[in-house]
């Protein structure tokens, strides 16, 4: 059997996961079906945060109307289809989700009702190192992802999963920013790409050779090959969404 990579996009207006089968050696998308997701009658005011569990089997996703429920749907081993398992209400409106590596917890962030410790960075990454110890930080780099003055909106960011790349997703100017990674975690900015207007989230492919990222204002997902010595991103294909796409989950099926 060819295995088979599947790309999930969360649409805050419609409420929707959009799920598309990916080709691994062109990043090609097809559109295959959108999973409604259940919990409020409105549209989940900015954003929808997505989180896959570390096994794959299942994908939450976070609603920011009240009650703020947090579906969970089961991931189809085969296909990567979406089922409803179930949902819980979340404190306030979270912008971000998470689960920790053991899969048994689900971690929430939300700036507007303060929950969990957070540090306003105006777009800038913080490189941080960790006592073994007492797990106390020490501020070691912080590196600026927009022009000095500008009116940022940091949004997201991820490693190559070789960890010797990391990239950067800035709003206000719409870029995805490229920085090289040193053996002790130093971070050299190595250049910036325009991208969908307004890009909250993207997401690297497990092999390390594609990124996908959405706009939500542009409404339009696009596909980007990754030079892995450069860093720099090569456009590869561009797909229409449902309004607001705001999170990309990939995911390889276990069966595939």
């Amino acid at each position: 059997m060819m295995a088979t990579t599947v790309v999930y996009v969360s649409c805050a207006e419609p409420r929707e996961i959009l799920r598309f089968a990916m080709d691994r050696d062109s990043a090609e998308l097809r559109r295959i079906d959108a999973t409604y997701v259940p919990g409020i009658d409105i549209a989940s005011n900015t954003s929808m945060p997505l989180a896959v569990s570390p096994n794959k089997r299942v994908l939450h996703a976070g609603l920011r109307q009240p009650p703020y429920p947090c579906v969970g749907f089961a991931i189809d081993p085969a296909d990567g289809a979406l089922s409803v398992l179930g949902c819980a209400n979340l404190p306030h409106s979270v912008c971000y989700l998470t689960i920790d590596r053991t899969g048994k917890h689900l971690l929430a962030a939300s700036y507007q009702g303060a929950l969990l410790a957070s540090h306003k960075l105006d777009a800038t990454i913080g490189v941080f190192a960790v006592a073994p110890e007492t797990g106390l930080l020490e501020r070691r780099q912080i590196l600026r992802t927009h022009p000095e003055g500008f009116a940022a909106k940091a949004a997201d960011m991820h490693l190559t999963p070789d960890g010797s790349l990391l990239y950067a997703s800035e709003r206000s100017t719409s870029t995805l920013t490229a920085c090289c990674i040193a053996p002790d975690g130093a971070l050299t900015v190595i250049g910036q790409t325009a991208t969908e207007t307004f890009p909250r989230g993207f997401a690297i492919d497990p092999r390390g050779r594609f990124l996908l990222a959405v706009g939500q204002e542009s409404h339009h997902l696009s596909v980007y090959r990754i030079d892995p010595q450069a860093g720099r991103l090569d456009a590869v294909a561009r797909y229409a969404t449902a309004r607001n796409p705001n999170w990309v989950e990939i995911v390889d099926l276990p069966g595939g």
